[in-house]
């Protein structure tokens, strides 16, 4: 159940396996909301943007247990964000 939209999104490692808060506890510091057009994602330290939509996002296949499916990516901002993943 959750928050409307929490299914549609994912952290992923490099290998687009995603990432949980039980392999990461620090996960459960993060502050996510739903603005208009973007995901706010907050720590005490910084705060990234995400756009909920976009044109020149790049289409990556994801594994989630043991199920593979679609991903599109969403650019290279939350990379810079969550360098120590």
């Amino acid at each position: 159940w959750g928050p409307c939209f929490d299914r549609r999104w994912v952290l992923v490692d490099e290998n687009y396996k995603f990432l949980t808060q039980r392999e990461d506890p620090t996960l459960a510091k993060f502050k996510v909301d739903f603005k208009l057009d973007q995901l706010e994602i907050t720590t005490k330290e910084d705060k990234v943007c995400v756009p909920i939509m976009g044109n020149n996002l790049e289409k990556k296949v994801i594994t989630v247990w043991a199920h593979q499916g679609d991903l599109t990516t969403a650019g290279q901002r939350p990379l810079i964000f969550f360098p120590h993943i």
